[in-house]
């Protein structure tokens, strides 16, 4: 879903919010590939998440320190 929704999604947008609010006339607007590249370029990777609770980044240090020393207190006193 995510390789077919995200171009689509950035192509729509393109044609129907920016290029009008640049006075932009693209004829036939992007193509999906453009929309692709784009999205490649600026950083965007497709991957495929299976149902899992963790993200990435989970288990960095300073994530780990905060859900220790602050997350889980709070939450400790929360439930009190």
């Amino acid at each position: 879903i995510v390789e077919k929704e995200m171009p689509r999604g950035l192509k729509k947008y393109m044609e129907l919010e920016l290029f009008p609010q640049i006075q932009l006339s693209v004829g036939r607007g992007i193509s999906i590939s453009t929309a692709r590249r784009w999205l490649h370029r600026e950083g965007f990777r497709y991957m495929q998440h299976k149902k899992a609770l963790y993200y990435d980044g989970h288990d960095h240090p300073d994530v780990v320190d905060y859900r220790q020393n602050v997350f889980l207190p709070q939450m400790v006193e929360y439930r009190k």
